[in-house]
């Protein structure tokens, strides 16, 4: 796909994307920190939790957040004392510098692997039971590095955060042709989903750049992280965020990604 290139993963969504994977992550943290016999999960608890940033960045803060995703899960990986094994993938080899410099300052690397690499080339054996958590943040949706090959060789335990640019940089100047793979990236996510889990789109209400984020979760975790996600939207942007569930609210769901995948012309065609 064509790219439209601005400053990666810094702007004011960035604190509620940070809060997002620290929630996400830090909830599945806490129950791997626990003894495997006191654990109730259908994964194997003689396996860690896969932690796979397919976005790392550089891992340094901003001006918007003083928070990163390297260091989130770095804390993570420490607080969980080994349970939880990352990989952070990193393409450009400027940023892959300063984040083998940040992450050796995190604390606890022993548990952490960088690869200075194209994140559509990543490959590591998976057990089929064991738990995956993957965050995606890529410049924009434009970027997204996720492959229906990838996906399928994942187990069904696996949770993930996908963050959707829509608009960024005046993304949806693009032709309808090229944008129409983005739908893709989203029918990846929900088909593959089992019974037991969900997916919710948060999207930041009138927002210009279209920030959204994808969340495939536990299903009996849903509605309280549904809850959540709109209660902590409120606190940090001036008109909250919209959040819709696809198992609960599948046509408004389904409705919402073509608001923010299509431009307002072409919505309005689809629904006259």
């Amino acid at each position: 796909m064509e790219k439209i290139r601005q400053n990666v993963g810094r702007s004011s969504k960035t604190p509620y994307k940070h809060w997002l994977l620290d929630k996400e992550l830090g909830r599945q943290a806490g129950i791997y920190s626990r003894p495997a016999a006191m654990r109730s999960t259908p994964m194997r608890n003689d396996l860690p939790l896969m932690v796979i940033d397919l976005c790392a960045g550089d891992g340094e803060s901003s001006e918007f957040s003083a928070e990163s995703s390297p260091a989130i899960i770095s804390k993570h990986v420490k607080f969980a004392g080994g349970k939880l094994q990352a990989f952070m993938i990193e393409k450009n080899i400027y940023s892959f510098d300063a984040l083998s410099r940040n992450v050796k300052l995190y604390g606890d690397s022993d548990n952490i692997s960088l690869i200075n690499g194209d994140a559509l080339e990543f490959n590591v054996n998976i057990d089929s039971k064991q738990g995956v958590f993957i965050n995606c943040d890529p410049n924009s949706v434009n970027e997204i590095p996720l492959t229906s090959e990838f996906i399928k060789t994942l187990p069904p335990w696996t949770t993930m955060i996908v963050t959707l640019g829509c608009n960024v940089a005046g993304l949806k100047r693009l032709s309808i042709d090229k944008r129409s793979g983005w739908f893709d990236y989203v029918n990846m996510v929900v088909g593959s989903l089992p019974r037991w889990h969900d997916a919710l789109i948060c999207s930041v209400t009138l927002d210009n750049s279209q920030w959204a984020y994808l969340v495939r979760l536990p299903d009996k975790w849903s509605s309280d992280s549904k809850a959540s996600y709109i209660k902590s939207g409120a606190k940090m942007f001036k008109h909250g965020v919209t959040v819709y569930s696809y198992r609960r609210e599948r046509p408004e769901f389904n409705e919402q990604i073509k608001r923010l995948f299509l431009t307002k012309k072409e919505y309005a065609n689809e629904n006259t």
